[in-house]
């Protein structure tokens, strides 16, 4: 699911929600007192408001010195960089900056769609050998900052902290690991009820649960909690971060997931028992938002369940 260009990203239900959940502050604990590296959730759209994040959230102090000055660009920065696409696909990137740190961006995934960036890094990946210390002065020097400056910045840069190659490649693996238990976590959050919401969207989400196997109008929902279509598409949005078709859609797919385990269950039976129309549309559908084919997710499930 896309994040809506219309408004911060930072805070779009969806992106709020993962970022408190209990599952994802206390793997950030774990993960700084293990490795003693910083992990940071980032929005997957909104450039600039991804960049300007991400240089709040610095605690490497030659890094939030650095990108403070007048001089220094994306082309600089690591922590710039993975504002490219290229962070918005399914692998993770790891970026280094002319002064030789490195920031790692693992994408969290919904389907086949990027809604959040974690990363860390902000250290040196290996020895800060006397080459890297050489093309670091030499890059510094061409910013033009004052003397007084540079000289601090060198001593904020000889004190960053450096990673093992071995170690570094360690982090990264189980960071990824985490990604893809946290893309699992994103759709349990966005079809979670909660006290806090308006008790219309509280109902409507109760009638869509009791009449998931037929076809569901908005005129129908709207009505159910007495309110205009066009005030109840206004709440149901801000309140959820997504359209109530889309909201269906989800609701649907998590109970076919539920019935794709059992393994004598047909494809097209649950397509037509969870509300779809038609095989295709239930397909597609399952695809975007698990970003595999109902047939391929029976099929990972059922080879995990005989392992465990």
């Amino acid at each position: 699911m896309l994040l809506p260009s219309t408004e911060p990203a930072e805070s779009h239900p969806l992106f709020q929600k993962l970022t408190d959940s209990p599952l994802f502050q206390t793997y950030k604990t774990a993960f700084r007192t293990t490795t003693g590296l910083d992990l940071h959730l980032i929005p997957a759209h909104h450039a600039e408001k991804r960049k300007e994040r991400a240089q709040s959230q610095f605690r490497n102090a030659f890094c939030n010195e650095l990108s403070s000055l007048p001089g220094v660009n994306d082309s600089f920065c690591a922590c710039c960089r993975w504002n490219s696409e290229d962070t918005l696909e399914a692998t993770p990137h790891t970026y280094t900056c002319p002064a030789g740190l490195s920031e790692t961006a693992v994408p969290v995934r919904n389907g086949d769609e990027t809604v959040a960036i974690l990363t860390t890094g902000y250290v040196f990946v290996g020895d800060k050998s006397e080459k890297t210390s050489s093309a670091a002065v030499e890059k510094l020097h061409s910013l033009n900052v004052p003397d007084s400056k540079k000289e601090e910045l060198f001593a904020l840069w000889r004190e960053t902290d450096s990673v093992e190659w071995k170690k570094y490649e360690g982090i990264v693996t189980i960071l990824t690991s985490f990604a893809v238990q946290l893309s699992v976590h994103v759709n349990r959050i966005v079809l979670e009820n909660s006290n806090s919401e308006p008790r219309l969207v509280q109902k409507a989400k109760q009638f869509v649960t009791a009449n998931i196997d037929r076809k569901i109008t908005l005129a129908e929902v709207a009505e159910h909690v007495g309110v205009s279509t066009f005030y109840f598409c206004k709440v149901f949005k801000k309140t959820s971060g997504m359209t109530l078709t889309e909201y269906v859609n989800r609701r649907r797919i998590e109970i076919a997931k539920l019935k794709l385990i059992n393994p004598e269950a047909r494809v097209i039976e649950i397509a037509y028992e969870t509300g779809f129309q038609s095989l295709s549309q239930f397909n597609r559908s399952f695809r975007r938002y698990v970003g595999q084919a109902p047939t391929e997710y029976r099929k990972s499930r059922l080879q995990r369940a005989s392992t465990e």
